[in-house]
This record gives structure tokens, C-alpha cells and sequence, in this order.
């Protein structure tokens, strides 16, 4: 596996074999594309953004449910406002550095 990034709650590493992406959030993995990487950005952004409108939900570490689809299943992982944050920046930087791999390689 090459690690392309990793933080505080976790990693994303490629396999050589096969070039699939695995996300490690906690003691989750994930086998994620690029497609769906964005799709759980998006789902981490909109659980965000829908947290702070509700006053109940304005602690720091209180866990929040964040609700996906991924491969046919659907999933729900609860995280507190600061691992979302972690996860979106986890996976924004992680495709920056897949986009600059593969503009790199085509040169």
C-alpha cells in the first residue's frame, strides 16, 4: 500500500496491485474510488452544515451520525464535529495529491 495522506483520524493508501484507494477513519476501512471519495466529502460537508443550524448540537465533542451510501450499503458512522472536520480535510488533501500524482505521471 502507498500512503497518499494521513492526519489524526486517519489514512488513505493505494494499493499497488490493483490501484484502488482504502480509507481508514478510526477503525473503519473503506474501499473508496475518487467518485466516492468526493460523495462521502459531500456527506461530511452536508452533516457539518446541518449540525450548527441546530443548537443542540453546538458541543464540540458531541457525537453526530454521519449517514452514506457506499457499494450498495448504506452506512452511518457517529463523530464528533472536530472528526468531521478531520475526515473532510483527510479526504480533500488526500484527492489533491491523487490529482497532482496523475498530472506528474502524464508529463
Amino acid at each position: 500500500m502507498i500512503l497518499i495522506h494521513e492526519n489524526s483520524i486517519g489514512s488513505l493508501a493505494k494499493c499497488e496491485c490493483c490501484d484502488k484507494y482504502s480509507l481508514r477513519l478510526g477503525t473503519v476501512i473503506l474501499p473508496l474510488s475518487s467518485k466516492q471519495m468526493r460523495e462521502l466529502i459531500y456527506a461530511f460537508q452536508d452533516t457539518l452544515s446541518s449540525c450548527f443550524k441546530h443548537s443542540n448540537c453546538k458541543k464540540y465533542h458531541q457525537q453526530t451520525r454521519v449517514n452514506f451510501a457506499l457499494n450498495a450499503a448504506h452506512m452511518s458512522l457517529s463523530l464528533s464535529k472536530d472528526e468531521i472536520v478531520q475526515s473532510i480535510e483527510l479526504l480533500e488533501f488526500s484527492l489533491l495529491m491523487i490529482e497532482v500524482g496523475n498530472i506528474l505521471v502524464s508529463k
